[in-house]
């Protein structure tokens, strides 16, 4: 996985999680985020750039949803 710098927070588009897998994604989740329900994940396009990235989005336990975005080199097909 590349370093994540401060600015990569995968709140949004801009701030993106760069990975080269969806696995990747998914073990940036499990190192990041401690006792949460996965709620589901699905490929958005920035209608400016035409990039796609993969959302994902999780809610801990007490918690609100979070959604995150990431911008993955070698994405999966999406069902």
């Amino acid at each position: 996985m590349n370093k994540i710098s401060d600015k990569s927070d995968g709140l949004s588009m801009e701030n993106a999680i760069k990975t080269k897998t969806s696995s990747e994604a998914f073990d940036y989740i499990m190192k990041n985020y401690e006792n949460f329900g996965f709620m589901g994940r699905t490929r958005v396009c920035d209608k400016e750039s035409g990039k796609s990235y993969d959302l994902i989005k999780i809610q801990p336990l007490n918690g609100e949803i979070i959604s995150l975005y990431f911008d993955i080199l070698h994405p999966d097909k999406v069902t």
